[in-house]
């Protein structure tokens, strides 16, 4: 791990002091709203560096550096070793899970997503009745739901529908280990293992983590699919491999796809948590953000139910009728621009000294990332930048994907750009708007007390919905 101590000289200006010392305390200060320190940057640099905690930040202003470093070779501008850097999943989870640096889980994940949708989404909209039922009562009186919890947890049983499949994905003791996962990982790696010497992450994290655990209790719940996948494979006279009649699940794919002897449950439970970790806290913020901004906003949210309601009487319940929903997806992208999850995107690490187009040289070892916020509120892009206009992209929908939730471009990068874009964004983008769509549908909503619409919270570059919002359902009058 780069330390701020030993980070390469670059004639990269710094946003404070340069003194290491100094600027240990200047990161420290700033560690609860990092986003200062960048705003701070902007108003001078387009590219510049700020101190973290554990290493300089290298940050580059501007869609032109977007376009520039999304396609940039991986033994060049690193993702999966910035991703490692900043998550350790290698150990914390363990090497086998070490999706960060696994491109071919990653690959395969993407290969699979897109073709199966589909096949897909008669369970996932199961799943959504199911939720929504268990966690917002159909009452006919205004009920006090909190906002962020609640859909964590729908979230969470959603996003597994995809990763394990029914009837675990609806298993309270499962989605209770996976969703806390998240929570105890953050805390774990924050107060153990990132100021540890790399030589001993691995002890520090098997030894005094609730980790290790985690992951072994997960792998008891998957014990019984990987022995129905055991059976199958010891039943039929093709190799597992082969057989695409399995059920449409992360879980199966990666079954048929991992060497005879990874296909254990232990190994299986690592990449599992390791979708959850990247799925399910992710959505859930875009999903609550969302839906705080349409409660704030109560015409919008009628303007949704009617579109909803004629695409669903002329498509039915249907993945067709959810990707006609023009306003409803352009409500998402809105909300997206105007609440992105960080205020830094596309991290990379320089496996050797690079030049930039203009001639900035990034030193090998430097991290960098390329700030988020200041194209998503470029007046010249998106008039009225401040203001949340939730249809703002439907006038652009003939243009095709250009202007879809789903689709990234260099103007709108949440999901990040290039070959190293999010793979799972697809199926998060069907399974929020599917959501969306039945609450719209099926229940009125409003903040308790008519209370204004919840200032957000930072922590360093990220930032969250608020968490202990309450909003009030009712069935639909």
């Amino acid at each position: 791990m780069e330390s701020i101590y030993s980070v390469p000289k670059a004639a990269i200006p710094a946003v404070g002091p340069t003194n290491p010392i100094a600027a240990y305390i200047a990161a420290f200060k700033a560690s609860s709203n990092t986003q200062k320190m960048i705003e701070a940057g902007l108003q001078k640099y387009d590219v510049f560096r700020i101190p973290l905690l554990t290493r300089w930040h290298i940050v580059l202003s501007g869609k032109r550096y977007a376009e520039e470093i999304k396609n940039v070779q991986e033994e060049v501008l690193s993702f999966k070793e910035a991703m490692e850097e900043i998550i350790d999943t290698q150990y914390l989870i363990g090497s086998a899970a070490a999706v960060t640096r696994n491109a071919s889980q990653i690959d395969f994940l993407a290969r699979q997503l897109g073709p199966n949708l589909s096949e897909m989404f008669e369970a996932l909209k199961e799943e959504v009745t199911l939720s929504s039922a268990k966690y917002i009562p159909l009452s006919e009186d205004w009920t006090s739901i909190p906002a962020y919890s609640t859909i964590v947890r729908m979230v969470s049983q959603l996003a597994n529908c995809m990763i394990v499949g029914s009837p675990l994905c609806r298993d309270d003791g499962y989605l209770d280990l996976v969703t806390l996962f998240l929570s105890k990982y953050i805390e774990a790696r924050r107060r153990k293992i990132a100021y540890t010497p790399a030589i001993l992450k691995g002890f520090v994290a098997r030894n005094f983590t609730p980790i290790p655990n985690m992951v072994n209790k997960t792998a008891e719940y998957l014990r019984p699919i990987v022995e129905g996948q055991q059976k199958k494979s010891t039943h039929s006279s093709n190799d597992i491999g082969d057989d695409r009649s399995q059920s449409q699940t992360f879980v199966t794919w990666l079954y048929q796809e991992m060497d005879a002897h990874e296909r254990t449950p232990l190994r299986l439970a690592q990449r599992v948590l390791s979708m959850n970790f990247a799925s399910i806290h992710n959505s859930a913020a875009v999903f609550t953000n969302a839906l705080y901004e349409l409660a704030h906003e109560p015409l919008y949210f009628l303007a949704l139910r009617e579109e909803i309601e004629t695409m669903v009487e002329y498509h039915g319940w249907t993945r067709d009728a959810i990707l006609n929903m023009e306003k409803l997806d352009s409500c998402f992208k809105e909300s997206q621009r105007m609440n992105v999850l960080g205020s830094i995107s596309m991290n990379r690490i320089a496996m050797e000294d690079y030049s930039l187009s203009d001639g900035t040289r990034i030193p090998k070892g430097a991290f960098i990332s390329v700030e988020l916020l200041a194209p998503h509120q470029n007046a010249a892009i998106y008039p009225n930048p401040g203001e949340f206009r939730p249809f703002r992209f439907v006038k652009g929908a003939e243009n095709g994907n250009a202007n879809q939730f789903a689709f990234p471009n260099k103007d709108y990068l949440p999901f990040g750009i290039g070959k190293h874009a999010c793979p799972g964004r697809f199926f998060a983008s069907l399974m929020l708007k599917t959501l969306m769509a039945h609450i719209i549908l099926t229940y009125d909503i409003k903040f308790e007390d008519d209370g204004v619409k919840p200032s957000p919270h930072w922590y360093g570059t990220f930032r969250l919905p608020n968490t202990k919002a309450v909003l009030q359902f009712r069935r639909r009058k």
